[in-house]
């Protein structure tokens, strides 16, 4: 309490310095002082720092599939009351392997419709689909899981068929 930071690093750039905190220990958070001080007089302004949240858990339901992928949707989880998500990652996998073996790995920005597109996947093929909010404090867990057939190579293009929903259908089990 009232000692200078000695494990941190200042970064100075123009107009702007930013004090960067290895957080080895919950200790690490409380109230900092940080004193500007030139030709024309000091300022001091206390901050807080607090430990962040990871997300909660998002809800993921297809809307579209494709004979080489889908369009996914992505409903946020609600209450995050100081760390708002910033997006989502998604992890494909064939159902007959392990989440370790992820062969799709793929992070969103958030989108304001909530859909994501995800392609590259093969034809006439069986997966298994989650994904994990994303904030500043890291990854939510998994969400719900998605056990996907991609469509065969005679099914519908890429453009997709309209659904005839009003809201994402989940088939999920």
């Amino acid at each position: 309490e009232n000692q200078p930071v000695s494990s941190g690093k200042i970064v100075n750039e123009d107009y702007k310095s930013v004090l960067m905190l290895p957080v080895v220990h919950h200790a690490v958070f409380g109230a900092y002082t940080c004193i500007a001080e030139n030709i024309h007089g000091k300022l001091e302004k206390v901050v807080m720092l607090t430990e962040g949240a990871k997300p909660g858990t998002p809800h993921i339901n297809p809307l579209k599939i494709y004979p080489d992928g889908l369009d996914l949707y992505i409903e946020e989880p609600q209450a995050e009351m100081f760390l708002r998500i910033e997006g989502f990652q998604v992890e494909i996998k064939e159902i007959n392997k392990s989440w370790d073996q992820v062969i799709f790995l793929k992070n969103f920005k958030l989108d304001k419709k909530n859909v994501y597109n995800l392609d590259g996947l093969h034809h006439n093929t069986f997966y298994h689909v989650r994904a994990k909010s994303r904030n500043k404090a890291g990854l939510s867990d998994a969400s719900n899981i998605i056990y996907l057939h991609t469509t065969g190579l005679n099914a519908y293009p890429r453009l997709g068929l309209s659904s005839s929903a009003s809201r994402p259908v989940s088939i999920t089990v």
